[in-house]
């Protein structure tokens, strides 16, 4: 029985995010990407749609906004993980500023204005090498 990983990426990533670990796993597990991008409303629903897709048996691995779905899977789903690696998240609430930013982000994005919203996350999300590097920006 071949080895299954589920990879889920953080927020605003793509699974482009894995493609280092992916080229070193070489071919010795076959990997999976949850896919962030799809629309789901809440962190729930984003794992339940995930799992749906998911092998029955896996390994699961999340980064960040990731590891926040990593965790609701294992709420939903715990017997079908066998690993589990977060990385660069946690397990509490946000705090009063990151709801704040949150909110901003969602009227952003329901007005239309998103693009400008994404600039407040550049400090956060790059490094400070990349964060005027316009091509990743």
């Amino acid at each position: 029985m071949t080895q299954s990983i589920v990879l889920v990426p953080g927020l605003l990533n793509t699974g482009h995010l894995w493609h280092h670990q992916i080229r070193g796993l070489g071919g010795k597990v076959d990997v999976h990407i949850g896919n962030t991008l799809a629309g789901d409303e809440t962190i729930s629903a984003m794992a339940k749609r995930i799992l749906n897709d998911a092998p029955d048996e896996f390994a699961l691995g999340g980064m960040s906004m990731g590891g926040y779905v990593a965790l609701e899977i294992m709420n939903q789903a715990p017997e079908r993980v066998t690993h589990l690696a977060l990385m660069n998240t946690h397990a509490q609430g946000d705090s009063p500023e990151k709801r704040i930013m949150r909110e901003k982000t969602i009227e952003a994005s329901q007005t239309g204005r998103f693009v400008g919203a994404s600039r407040l996350f550049m400090k956060k999300l790059l490094s400070a090498e990349n964060v005027t590097n316009q091509a990743i920006v």
